[in-house]
């Protein structure tokens, strides 16, 4: 069964490929020694590690309704993440997606500190690889579910080895086969 997602668009950022950002939270796997590890704790990585790499790093749990609708939001210049309550107590409890909000606006944090994006939201039209929503998906993906260690696996198998969702498995899995450090 084929998964699609819908595309929510970003703001336009420096240019990054898929494989640029794939290579970052490859080498941000091995600096603290998950290369080896299936399952990334990105709870544990939120909570004491991301604090380590950005000692100015502040992170805040808020109600649902303080988020008013949001999973998670990050202010990368204040070097801060802010997630609603309920994803954050899913993803302790091993939620794929939940797990991939937190991973995705680590992506955001990590690769946006120093960079002002752009508000000219004309049209939306900017190219993906330009795009913040777009970066910050395949950093969360690559950092849970890597696609170097994916080869001989299916989706299903992914979803619980990485701790991802069907559909993050499944895109995890196309992507993997693209590019030219897996499959």
């Amino acid at each position: 069964m084929k998964i699609t997602m819908a595309r929510v668009a970003g703001h336009m950022v420096p240019p990054h490929r898929r494989e640029e950002i794939a290579n970052l939270a490859w080498v941000l796997r091995k600096h603290i020694g998950y290369s080896k590890r299936n399952f990334f704790p990105i709870v544990e990585f939120f909570e004491q590690i991301l604090p380590i790499l950005v000692p100015e790093f502040e992170q805040e749990i808020l109600s649902n309704d303080q988020m008013g609708g949001k999973h998670g939001e990050t202010f990368p210049q204040q070097s801060r993440i802010v997630l609603s309550e309920e994803v954050y107590d899913r993803a302790v409890a091993g939620e794929g997606r939940d797990r991939l909000t937190i991973a995705h606006e680590c992506g955001h944090l990590l690769m946006l500190r120093g960079v002002n994006p752009s508000y000219c939201r004309t049209d939306d039209n900017h190219p993906i690889y330009c795009d913040s929503e777009w970066q910050a998906d395949v950093f969360g993906g690559a950092l849970l579910a890597p696609g170097r260690m994916l080869r001989g696996k299916d989706e299903e198998t992914v979803s619980e080895e990485f701790g991802v969702s069907l559909a993050a498995a499944q895109a995890q899995l196309d992507h993997a086969r693209k590019c030219r450090f897996a499959y």
